[in-house]
């Protein structure tokens, strides 16, 4: 059972990232990055959101420290 469970919570989060991240990048960007996204970037994000997202806290931290 517990694996169902994480299975479930990890495309839980999966879905809420790919959410924020297709809202934020289509509708808060300007010029290409505002684009329709593809399936296959959604699969990407939904699918190994821990990587997009770690690349997202890696940057947003680069950023703020300089």
């Amino acid at each position: 059972m517990m694996i169902i469970e994480f299975i479930l919570l990890y495309m839980f989060l999966g879905l809420i990232w790919l959410t924020y991240i297709e809202w934020y990048t289509t509708t808060q960007l300007k010029g290409y990055y505002s684009r329709e996204w593809s399936n296959k970037e959604r699969q990407f994000h939904f699918g190994l959101w821990p990587v997009s997202f770690g690349i997202w806290v890696y940057t947003l931290l680069k950023h703020w420290i300089g």
